[in-house]
């Protein structure tokens, strides 16, 4: 994972999207997952940055890193973590065990972004309570004025969906945890 590109203060020398992208290409990466994420900082700012997802062959490993820290990632701005793959891999490459195992790790990168996303869209925000007064408002005003429209629009306006699309990638994958928090947002809202 490389962490570094913050945004919100002057930061002239933090390396960007495109320089990482571009450091990665060189080295015949072309299938990085690349993913927006916040950071609370002491003095209470948040620091967005972005997280790259990365399978490197283990012989380039040092070079990529070394690349990286040259560009002040992981030296001045961020963090670079390295995860061996080699266990997933196997003795067995001749058979495709190797691709299966990049397959596999990219798929479950892919598929833990997903997720992260589900729990961020269903979060019980500001945004989220003030949207559900919005639609709490024009499901009312629909019902009391014999309005097909303003009831359909409180739907369409309904923040619905995160809690529900939370319950069932949740039942779908077997992590009760999830299903629960969806529904019980589901009910709340």
């Amino acid at each position: 994972r490389v962490h570094g590109g913050g945004t919100g203060d002057a930061r002239a020398t933090v390396p960007t999207r495109q320089d990482v992208a571009s450091l990665l290409k060189s080295h015949g990466i072309t299938t990085a997952l690349w993913k927006r994420a916040e950071a609370l900082q002491v003095d209470g700012s948040v620091l967005q940055y972005w997280e790259v997802s990365a399978v490197v062959d283990s012989a380039k490993g040092h070079g990529i890193t070394e690349r990286l820290h040259q560009i002040g990632v992981g030296s001045r701005h961020g963090e670079v973590c390295m995860m061996p793959i080699g266990m997933w891999a196997g003795a067995n490459a001749k058979s495709g065990a190797s691709t299966k195992a990049v397959d596999r790790l990219i798929a479950l990168l892919a598929y833990r972004d997903a997720v992260g996303k589900v729990n961020k869209a269903a979060v019980l925000s500001a945004d989220y309570i003030a949207m559900l007064l919005i639609a709490s408002w024009l499901a009312c005003t629909g019902l009391a004025g014999g309005s097909q429209v303003a009831i359909v629009a409180s739907i369409l306006a309904s923040p619905f969906m995160g809690p529900i699309v939370q319950l069932v990638v949740g039942l779908v994958t077997g992590q009760w945890s999830l299903a629960i928090k969806g529904l019980s947002r589901a009910c709340v809202a």
